[in-house]
Order: C-alpha cells, then sequence, then structure tokens
C-alpha cells in the first residue's frame, strides 16, 4: 500500500476538522470515569454509552445491548451502537468499528472505603488523577470511550463524511476479554477495519499481541496425620514442585510466563494453620504468553509433561484446565495498520507502530476475521490509584478517532487502501 507524503495533511485540512473544545472532552472523561462499575457490573457504564449515543440524535443510529452478558459473566451485554454512513460519503468508504471496554478494575488505597467515590482533581497543567490518589480513574480505558464519543460528536456536528461506523463497548474485559469473546461475529459483518482504544500512549498502533493460555489445576492427593507423613500423599509439596517446574522453563524473546496462585493446607475455626496434617488438595493457577504459535505449542507442551510427570512422581491426581486466548499479527503494510498511521500523522501525532504482549479485545476482533488494531487512549499506570491521564492526551486521542473516521471515507486513501502491496 503506497501513501503519499502530503496525505495525512490533505486530510484534515480538505476536511475542514472542526475544533474541539478542551474543556468538554475533560468534563466527558470524568463524567464516565467517576462512574464506579467494575468488571460483570457494567450496567451503570452501558446506561450511561446508551444515553450519550442516543442524545447525539445521529441520523438512523441504533444503540442496543446484545445477549453476550450471560456468557460473558456480567449483569449486561456489550453495547452496540450503529452509525449508517453519511449521506456525502463515497461509494467507497470503509466501514469501521471503534471499540473500547466498559468495565474497570476497582482500586482503592488502603483503607479508603469501600463506598468512597471517585473525584478527580486536574491539575494546572492538565494532568487528570484522583484527588489525593485516593482510587483509580479508570482512564483505562473510559479515555478510550471519551475520545471515541466525542470524535464521533465532533465529525457530526462538523458535517464531515463518513462510512457506517460500529461503536462497540465490550464488558467483562479486564478478567480476560470475556465480552469481547462472546460477541457473536454477526456484529462484525460488513465491517472493513477496527480500531479499540485502549490505554498506552497516543499514537501507539498496535498491529500484533502475543497469544495467551490461562491454566489451573487442581491436585489430589491423601491425608495422613502429620506424624505418619510418609503414608499421604501432599498435594502441597506437588503444587510446589509443579510450580518450581514450570518456573525452570528458560524463555526467550516474545514469551512469558508467570505463576500466579498456590493455594493448599486448612485453617482451624479459630483462624490457625492445621499443621498435623499432610493436605490432601491443592490449586495452582498461572499463565504464559508467546508471540506466534510455536513458542506458544511449545509452552503448553511444557506445562502439561510438567503435570504429568509430577502426577507421576508424587503419586496425585492432577486435573488440568486450559483457557487460551488467540494472539494476531498484522502486518506493516496492511491496510488497517496503514490507514491508522495516515489518520494518527493527520490529527497532529506521531504514529509508532509496535507490538505488545498484553491482550486486548482486538485479540478477539481479528479471531473473528475482523482485521483490527488498538489504538492508544492516553492512560498511564493503569490499574494503581496513582492513574492518572492528562487534558492533552485526551484531546490528542479524540483527533486521533475523528482522522480514523474522516480517513477511512477520503477518496485518496480509500484508493491507496485498496491498491495492490508492493
Amino acid at each position: 500500500m503506497e501513501i503519499q507524503p502530503n496525505l495525512p495533511g490533505q486530510i484534515w485540512k480538505e476536511r475542514k476538522m472542526p475544533r474541539l473544545d478542551g474543556q468538554k472532552v475533560v468534563d466527558s472523561f470524568i463524567s464516565a470515569a467517576t462512574i464506579w462499575a467494575p468488571s460483570g457490573f457494567e450496567k451503570p457504564m452501558a446506561e450511561k454509552m446508551l444515553a450519550d449515543f442516543r442524545q447525539m440524535n445521529l441520523p438512523g443510529v441504533t444503540a442496543q445491548t446484545d445477549d453476550a452478558g450471560p456468557v460473558a459473566g456480567s449483569e449486561v451485554g456489550n453495547v452496540i451502537i450503529d452509525i449508517p454512513a453519511h449521506p456525502d460519503a463515497p461509494k467507497d468508504a470503509k466501514s469501521i468499528v471503534l471499540s473500547c471496554h466498559l468495565d474497570r478494575v476497582p482500586v482503592r488505597a488502603p483503607g479508603v472505603p469501600e463506598d468512597e467515590p471517585v473525584v478527580i482533581e486536574q491539575e494546572k497543567d492538565g494532568t487528570l488523577h484522583s484527588k489525593g490518589f485516593r482510587t483509580n480513574i479508570a482512564a483505562d480505558d473510559r479515555a478510550g470511550y471519551t475520545a471515541i464519543k466525542e470524535g464521533i460528536r465532533a465529525i457530526h456536528l462538523g458535517g464531515i463524511p463518513h462510512g457506517r461506523i460500529k461503536v462497540i463497548g465490550f464488558v467483562r474485559e479486564e478478567p480476560g476479554l470475556f465480552g469481547a469473546r462472546a460477541l457473536d461475529p454477526k456484529h462484525l459483518e460488513g465491517m472493513d477495519y477496527g480500531f479499540e482504544l485502549d490505554g498506552g500512549k497516543v499514537g501507539n498502533v498496535i498491529r500484533n499481541s502475543a497469544g495467551i493460555q490461562r491454566f489451573k489445576a487442581t491436585i489430589t492427593g491423601q491425608s495422613a496425620p502429620a506424624i505418619h507423613a510418609s503414608k499421604g500423599k501432599s498435594a502441597l509439596s506437588a503444587a510446589m514442585a509443579a510450580g518450581m517446574q514450570i518456573s525452570n522453563l528458560e524463555l526467550q524473546p516474545g514469551q512469558t510466563l508467570n505463576l500466579s496462585n498456590i493455594q493448599s493446607g486448612q485453617i482451624g475455626e479459630d483462624g490457625a494453620p492445621i499443621t498435623n496434617q499432610v493436605p490432601d488438595s491443592a490449586f495452582l493457577a498461572g499463565e504464559f504468553r508467546a508471540r506466534n504459535a510455536e513458542d506458544e505449542a511449545a509452552m503448553r507442551s511444557h506445562v502439561e509433561q510438567t503435570f504429568q510427570e509430577i502426577q507421576d512422581r508424587h503419586g496425585v491426581q492432577v486435573q488440568a484446565e486450559y483457557d487460551t486466548i488467540q494472539g494476531f499479527q498484522l502486518a506493516d503494510h496492511s491496510p488497517v495498520v496503514k490507514l491508522a498511521e495516515v489518520a494518527t500523522q493527520a490529527s497532529g501525532s506521531k504514529p509508532k507502530v509496535m507490538g505488545m504482549m498484553g491482550g486486548t479485545n482486538a485479540n478477539c476482533m481479528n479471531a473473528k476475521g475482523l482485521p483490527t488494531v488498538v489504538l492508544g487512549s492516553g492512560a498511564y499506570l493503569q490499574h494503581t490509584e496513582r492513574e492518572w491521564t492528562s487534558r492533552n492526551e485526551l484531546i490528542r486521542a479524540t483527533q486521533v478517532v475523528m482522522s480514523v473516521i474522516a480517513a477511512a471515507a477520503h477518496p485518496a486513501v480509500t484508493a491507496a487502501l485498496l491498491a495492490p502491496t508492493q
């Protein structure tokens, strides 16, 4: 795909993009960021999203939730907003999906009451964080939501031609992309490209992500009194040995491995540990990630062989389960990557095409057949009470969204997207 050097500036100039009111963008973020709505309890945020888009009075828009809630483990389904193409859009305008997630990691500093509301403070330099750093501010992913909502609002009020746009707000992203995994692929039919707004520096264009496999194992042994420990089969010892052996894997570049949980032993009614009994059950959990299928398969084999060897060596039973999230790899020259690059540059931000080890809803969108990249939305120190974003980052992320929408309907861009790759 060949993009002319002057094309990014041409997009913004020819489309006469409207100027954003920075404080309105900040206020929009704060109104979303103060909604608690942790994973599985996204209903308040879903209701806000539906109301926000209905109030824009976009011609022909539909706003609804899907039926993914029960499967995803949430009280509500994914929010799906469908915006028809502008009547003046070129016939070859691309149809795009803009997505974010509606849940937040519920972080409070030690000693902060669970019912204390989120209060956001804006510094003189435009930095936004919680007052006194008492909670997180869910910039991951309310910054993404703000950029999408305000970007579409600006495009609509400015009368900028655009192709069909779908906006999806996913539930239960943080625990394992459950809302995106439960999305019926029919909602992606007829769409050309996807853009997930989620965390990180504005200008980042994530074109690949690791595959993730989470594992958990229940280990069953044989109880015995501590004074006759040899007559038992310690599930705890087996779990510890398994953990050590799994951790001994020599990692290669593009691989990560983490043991997250070992649980075993009994606690008496008085709260004291019971030390005179051999534990007959244990639980072990963790995850591994790899950037290619071959490495992922090799790591899976290592974990499986470890459990089999531990079972044989310790005389215990090991029941293991695996949960797989497929990775994705998009070429630098693929249309969706180039479109994201051009749009980011047109907005005034410097694009940085890169890969990552984290999982996002883009993993699932690509797995369901929609080429999707992740765009940084300006969230930093996510999942901590020190989380922050800024007025400037929110504005820049919104401008990127505006540029993506405009570029997807710009004749010169769409012509380049359709051209054969050299």
